[in-house]
């Protein structure tokens, strides 16, 4: 996005009383993304699972990576790591226009790692940023 837009994006976003929790997996071996994604969304739904809330929405992606993501939920479950009452679903954005939101975040994230944290000081420290070794 141009910084016009990029503005006005992290004006709407900022203007929600919401915070934003961000799990990022490091190193990342590109070849195993699917597996960092894993590590990283335990991480997230148990953390989120502490907060008590109660409704996670994935984005959708292919029909087998969905797959894939569900199996995992399931798989937490069992283990205990996602309590019960943390109910998870995919969707389209079309459908929960939410889901934009954590893609301006991780925007905003990218931005500064690459030393412009014009759009990350917007968020007045409501992004927490946990770090786990993948």
């Amino acid at each position: 996005m141009e910084d016009r837009e990029k503005k006005r994006v992290a004006g709407l976003v900022t203007g929600f009383d919401m915070a934003h929790m961000v799990v990022i997996g490091t190193p990342l071996d590109h070849r195993k993304q699917e597996h960092a994604r894993a590590k990283c969304m335990e991480r997230l739904l148990w953390e989120l699972g502490q907060l008590q809330v109660t409704r996670v929405y994935l984005e959708q992606r292919t029909q087998s990576l969905n797959a894939r993501d569900m199996k995992l939920v399931r798989h937490l479950r069992g283990k205990k790591s996602v309590p019960s009452a943390l109910r998870v679903d995919v969707q389209q954005p079309s459908v929960e226009p939410m889901l934009w939101i954590p893609d301006q975040v991780l925007g905003a994230l990218g931005d500064a790692a690459s030393n412009d944290d014009t759009w990350l000081d917007q968020y007045a420290g409501a992004v927490q940023q946990i770090e786990i070794m993948i």
